[in-house]
C-alpha cells in the first residue's frame, strides 16, 4: 500500500492516514486522503488498538486490503462559497491505468440526514485525467455520472459508477461562480486579475472587431467566448462581448 498510519490507543489520536507515498497503490487508487481516520482493516475494528497492533494487521492483510475510514463533514470543500451563484456543465474524462484521478466524498446518509452531503470532489491527483483536463476543482459537486443522477445517491453508488466505467466518463458538474455585487455600479476601465493554473488556460477566446465610436471606426478587442467551468467562467466579471482593458496574470 505504501501509506503511513499514525495514531492508536497508545497515542493521543486515533489511527490516521498521515502520508500517501506518490506513485504507490494507496495514492493512485484515489480512495484515501491524508487526515482521514482508519476504523477497520478487512472488517477488523482498529479504533481501540495500539499503533503497533494496527501496523501488524496492515502488514498481514494480504494482497487485497479493505479499509474503512471516517472523514470530517465540516471540511471547507463541503461548504458553498459566500457571494456566489451556481452553474453546471458536462466534463468528459478518459480513464488512465489507475482511474480518473479524483476523490469523491459526501453522499446521502439514510440514518441521519444531517450527515448527508452532496457528492463532492475533495482531491484531484496531480498528473491524473481530472488534473490534465484542467477545469475541475476541489469543491465541485457531481450531479450525474454517465447520465445517472447521483444528487441523492450514496457515496458507494457514485464510486461504483466511476469504478465500472472502463474508458470514458461524462460528469455533470455543479460549480460556483464568484458574484461581485457592486460590479455593475462601476464605470470605466476595470483591471481583472485571473489566477493562472499551470495545467490549463484562462478559458477566454478573444476577437477583433471594428466598431463605430461616434463618427470614428475603431478596432476593438472583445471577448468572443468563455469555456464552461474555466478560470474565466468562475467569475462573473468577464462576459462575452465585453472589452478587456487590461489583463494581469497572477502566477499559481
Amino acid at each position: 500500500l505504501n501509506y503511513i498510519d499514525t495514531g492508536g490507543s497508545d497515542r493521543s489520536y486515533p489511527p490516521t492516514v498521515s502520508f500517501l507515498r506518490p506513485g504507490y497503490i494507496a495514492h493512485r487508487c484515489d480512495q484515501l486522503q491524508i487526515g482521514e481516520q482508519l476504523t477497520h482493516v478487512n472488517n477488523i475494528a482498529v479504533q481501540d488498538l495500539t499503533h503497533d497492533e494496527v501496523l501488524s494487521i496492515l502488514r498481514n492483510a494480504g494482497t487485497e486490503v479493505s479499509l474503512r475510514v471516517e472523514y470530517d463533514l465540516n471540511q471547507p470543500y463541503f461548504l458553498w462559497p459566500p457571494n456566489s451563484m451556481r452553474k453546471c456543465t458536462d466534463i468528459t474524462l478518459e480513464r488512465d491505468q489507475d482511474g480518473f484521478g479524483l476523490t469523491l466524498r459526501g453522499g446521502a446518509y439514510g440514518p441521519d440526514k444531517n450527515k448527508s452531503r452532496p457528492i463532492t470532489i475533495t482531491n484531484i491527483r496531480i498528473g491524473g485525467p481530472a488534473h490534465k483536463e484542467g477545469r475541475l476543482r476541489v469543491g465541485d459537486r457531481i450531479l450525474c455520472i454517465n447520465g445517472v443522477d447521483v444528487f441523492s445517491a450514496t457515496l458507494a453508488t457514485a464510486q461504483k459508477l466511476l469504478d465500472e466505467t472502463v474508458h470514458i466518463v461524462n460528469l455533470t458538474v455543479e460549480y460556483s461562480v464568484a458574484v461581485f455585487e457592486n460590479l455593475h455600479k462601476e464605470s470605466g476601465p476595470l483591471i481583472i486579475e485571473l489566477e493562472k493554473r499551470p495545467e490549463t488556460d484562462f478559458g477566454v477566446r478573444l476577437k477583433v472587431e471594428a466598431q463605430k465610436v461616434g463618427s470614428l471606426s475603431k478596432r476593438m478587442i472583445l471577448v468572443d467566448s468563455i469555456t464552461a467551468a474555466s478560470t474565466a467562467d468562475r467569475s462573473e466579471i468577464i462576459d462575452v462581448e465585453k472589452t478587456p482593458k487590461r489583463k494581469e496574470e497572477k502566477g499559481h
